[in-house]
């Protein structure tokens, strides 16, 4: 489904309580999202921080949208993250993993076209 949108790609992610790894994710993914890309975070109401350290990030702009409350478990989080994208793709990660970004924009150019 194509949106109308000025966002060729959604990045949603999904956290529950391991805030030491989001940061680690969240870093990478902030020096490598593009201006035309968004980021979607679904938080499952964590208690470590997790909604502080997402507050911030969304009033500074960092982050375009999140949530935070309970869920039931991973793929739920998706599903509502899935329904809050504004652009054309959707790139699903999660808190605990490694990206290289550079292969993300080689598939999403390769989506578009």
């Amino acid at each position: 489904m194509i949106k109308n949108s000025a966002y060729t790609l959604s990045y949603v992610l999904t956290t529950f309580n391991k805030l030491p790894y989001l940061k680690e994710v969240m870093n990478h993914l902030l020096e490598n999202v593009k201006e035309d890309e968004e980021i979607v975070v679904v938080d499952g109401a964590s208690t470590d921080g997790t909604t502080f350290y997402l507050q911030e990030l969304f009033q500074q702009k960092k982050i375009h949208q999140f949530i935070s409350e309970p869920d039931k478990g991973e793929a739920h989080g998706f599903n509502k993250g899935i329904l809050m994208v504004r652009g054309e793709l959707i790139k699903i990660l999660t808190d605990d993993d490694a990206y290289y970004y550079p292969n993300i924009e080689k598939c999403k150019q390769y989506m578009l076209a």
